[in-house]
């Protein structure tokens, strides 16, 4: 699978994974999709964010942030940043039952994609959407 819009978070080098995530998160200027695992969900829905993150949203890039391993991004990575769970249904404690979740330019999760979800190019798009809605 050829990506061109995502970054693999690898938790091989700790202090590597945890700059490169950070930076997504909190230093870019992107609209995020993270996807969690390394299983058939998370592959489909890599594959899907990474063909939607071509698509630019009122001219802000868009980027996928793959973290290979579950508990790694729990344990590690998401005390690094700081995410705004905002109005999302975001829970780290039942991170196994997520596949991913989108991040809005203010560090705010907006949507979740869940494991007993269709993944497919509409539910992706849309979690890239709602991140991308700025209210006012």
């Amino acid at each position: 699978m050829q990506l061109n819009r995502t970054v693999i978070i690898s938790s091989e080098d700790s202090s590597i994974a945890k700059e490169l995530f950070k930076n997504l998160v909190q230093e870019e200027d992107v609209i995020l999709m993270v996807v969690l695992g390394n299983d058939e969900k998370a592959k489909k829905a890599v594959k899907y964010a990474d063909a939607r993150a071509r698509v630019e949203i009122q001219g802000f890039q868009r980027k996928v942030a793959w973290v290979l391993n579950k508990t790694f991004f729990k344990e590690e990575l998401y005390p690094e940043v700081s995410l705004d769970k905002g109005e999302s249904d975001f829970s780290i404690e039942t991170i196994d039952e997520i596949v991913a979740f989108s991040v809005s330019l203010s560090d705010t999760i907006k949507d979740v994609v869940k494991a007993n979800e269709k993944i497919d190019f509409s539910r992706i798009e849309l979690a890239f959407l709602e991140a991308g809605i700025q209210k006012s």
